[in-house]
């Protein structure tokens, strides 16, 4: 026979939201595209509501953003963005920018550099205090792209993307 308190344990457990912090890899950069001042990303886990995930091109040294460019804050919205979900950013640079499900606030400088940039994903307390880096992308030149990528803790080809340098538009078009 089953106790009343196994049944309380056992129902408890069961309704208990997922509470595991986002980390590196749980979502990753699809879209680049720096003369529209925009980028795509896909979930590679499934995301609560109203997460908030911030993006910056600022340069990261390992301890702190050494730039001020542009800092943006994407809250997730009222319902759970599911695994496999793509979510558009696009015009990030005007007042009229838009992503395709939340809702997005920037400061800064959030103008896409067409030479040579590394645009992180991030949560944490605020948009200047990482605690966890999720992905990136970087159209840095040479070595400089992967300084930027492990100075966040991320792995090029793991959780982070480095393209050709002065890249402006890349997207992935392969299967899912």
């Amino acid at each position: 026979m089953v106790s009343a308190r196994t049944l309380l344990f056992a129902s408890l457990c069961m309704s208990a939201q997922n509470t595991f912090a986002l980390g590196s890899g749980d979502l990753a950069f699809t879209a680049l595209n720096a003369d529209e001042d925009g980028w795509s990303i896909v979930a590679l886990t499934d995301l609560a509501a109203h997460s908030k995930i911030h993006f910056t091109d600022s340069s990261w040294d390992g301890a702190a953003f050494t730039s001020a460019e542009g800092f943006h804050t994407w809250d997730t919205g009222a319902s759970g963005i599911a695994a496999g979900s793509v979510i558009r950013f696009s015009r990030i640079d005007q007042a009229s920018r838009a992503v395709s499900i939340g809702s997005l606030t920037s400061s800064g400088n959030a103008a896409l550099s067409s030479t040579a940039e590394t645009l992180y994903a991030y949560v944490g307390s605020g948009t200047s205090a990482p605690a966890s880096f999720l992905a990136a992308i970087s159209t840095e030149p040479g070595a400089a792209a992967t300084v930027a990528i492990t100075a966040a803790g991320l792995r090029a080809g793991v959780d982070a993307l480095i393209l050709p340098a002065s890249t402006d538009y890349s997207e992935y078009t392969g299967a899912r």
